[in-house]
């Protein structure tokens, strides 16, 4: 006997709230790509040109079951390289119910460190391990962790790892070039590999809301890299919102 579509129902939703769970989303759950505010009226029209074809880059990216190559998102504190990186691990999970997890990466060399015990490394190898290998990754504010030896080569053995069995990958960083660690950096701009996008939207949170607001209004705060592509086709209508 065949299931009903009851029990189907109930037996996909299980399995995204299983992936939910160990996607490390938490609140950031309710970023959507239905959920990003391109800030028409409130920022200038060719930065919400500008946000529209990053948003339409990664999306194209995260709708692909096996996308090919990496996203560097790369733009100033608020500027939504954060809501879109989520919004690529919801949409994963969401739609095409396959694994993806969110790492901010100061914090995930956090819990490396807090979980390391020199007489039983099984528990923060296991994770490193995960992460690692994980179908699809996020990670995001890299660039902003402390560098030490130790961050150095604990990034390069994750970076490197991906970057060899061409694991799909999604970087989000307000880091200039030089400041990331040079093997790394050797990888994620491989522009044969990754495609780059600077975001060039002021801070939302300062946009209408500050002295600062009609000063970011009319010039941005976020320069493209000389690395930036800008090779996406640009549409003239927004997305409409999910009925």
């Amino acid at each position: 006997m065949f299931p009903c579509e009851c029990t189907q129902r109930k037996r996909h939703e299980r399995r995204r709230q299983q992936l939910r769970e160990e996607s490390g989303l938490n609140a950031l759950s309710r970023m959507t790509f239905d959920s990003f505010d391109f800030r028409e009226g409130e920022i200038p029209e060719e930065v919400s040109h500008n946000l529209f074809d990053v948003w339409d880059a990664v999306r194209s990216y995260a709708e692909k079951p096996w996308p090919q190559g990496w996203l560097l998102l790369y733009g100033k504190y608020g500027c939504g390289k954060t809501h879109l990186a989520a919004a690529a691990v919801n949409h994963r999970i969401a739609v095409l119910e396959r694994p993806a997890i969110f790492v901010v990466v100061p914090d995930f060399l956090d819990y490396l460190r807090a979980a390391f015990n020199p007489r039983n490394e099984t528990a923060s190898e296991e994770y490193f391990q995960r992460i690692k290998s994980i179908e699809f990754l996020v990670l995001d504010d890299l660039g902003v962790e402390h560098s030490t030896p130790w961050v150095n080569e604990t990034l390069f053995q994750l970076v490197n790892y991906r970057y060899n069995n061409q694991l799909p990958t999604i970087f989000t960083s307000n880091a200039e070039a030089e400041d990331v660690e040079p093997r790394i950096r050797s990888r994620m701009f491989d522009n044969q590999f990754t495609e780059v996008w600077a975001i060039q939207a002021p801070d939302y949170r300062l946009t209408g809301h500050s002295a600062a607001a009609t000063l970011l209004h009319n010039n941005g705060n976020a320069d493209p890299t000389p690395q930036a592509a800008s090779t996406a086709p640009r549409r003239t209508r927004r997305p409409k919102p999910a009925s």
